[in-house]
């Protein structure tokens, strides 16, 4: 598919290998990961994808900006 759209193989970030089908946090858990491993930066547009084998998918585009999270937390 990532070919068929003209999108860079490489920047590609996938998680399935390790968290197996996670179903509808998909989307959340992949986003969150490739912010902690620094793959995103501020104004990079990103598109999510999750296609289920069903009839089920979401598309997100959005533009990553850091949020500031303030507070003390455990």
């Amino acid at each position: 598919m990532l070919e068929r759209l003209g999108l860079d193989l490489a920047r590609d970030h996938v998680v399935f290998p390790w968290t197996g089908n996670t179903g509808s946090v998909a989307l959340p858990i992949t986003l969150a990961d490739a912010a902690h491993r620094g793959r995103l930066t501020e104004g990079q547009r990103v598109a999510l994808l999750g296609i289920g084998s069903g009839i089920h998918s979401v598309m997100v585009a959005l533009r990553w900006s850091e949020t500031a999270v303030v507070g003390n937390f455990p």
